[in-house]
């Protein structure tokens, strides 16, 4: 922490970059910012070794043999995939929602983390996301389609009684 906290004061030491960088119109807001941004960042870092010691800690006291995620976007997801990589530790992306299956959408997909960017493996809930990962450069091994808890059993309701009306 010690050494974070020394390279930070050192970065914080380059008034002139983040003056200018924090200019808009040759009105600089640096002065304003500074103390937040300063304290903010210090304290951010020092969360995130936490985190990171912790994490490892954790992954040398359990034998995982895969990690399930719901999203590459979070703070923590990131550490966990991470130090799971390090570990040689497979990596399993859920899906967990419904999003956008579009040409137009991949980008902002990537950005929510949930694509299958540094997961192993992609638990979809079906062939259509299964596809769109496919269309979008995704591998076919990585993704099995499983269906979903919370919706497969209404599925199950409805297509009996479709079946019923149909009789």
């Amino acid at each position: 922490k010690l050494e974070i906290e020394i390279k930070l004061n050192k970065l914080w030491g380059h008034q002139e970059f983040f003056s200018n960088f924090f200019s808009i119109n040759d009105l600089s807001i640096w002065e304003i910012l500074k103390p937040f941004l300063i304290d903010l960042t210090t304290k951010r870092m020092f969360e995130a070794i936490s985190e990171i010691e912790i994490t490892k800690k954790v992954f040398k006291l359990y034998n995982f043999k895969n990690v399930l995620i719901l999203s590459e976007h979070g703070f923590n997801e990131q550490i966990i995939i991470q130090i799971a990589k390090q570990n040689d530790i497979p990596v399993i992306l859920l899906q967990h929602g419904v999003f956008y299956d579009t040409k137009e959408a991949l980008p902002q997909n990537i950005f929510a983390g949930i694509m299958p960017i540094k997961s192993n493996l992609f638990f979809t809930w079906g062939e259509i996301i299964k596809n769109y990962s496919v269309n979008s450069g995704i591998l076919s091994e990585k993704i099995k389609p499983l269906g979903s808890i919370f919706y497969d059993k209404i599925f199950e309701v409805k297509q009996k009684k479709l079946h019923l009306k149909s009789d």
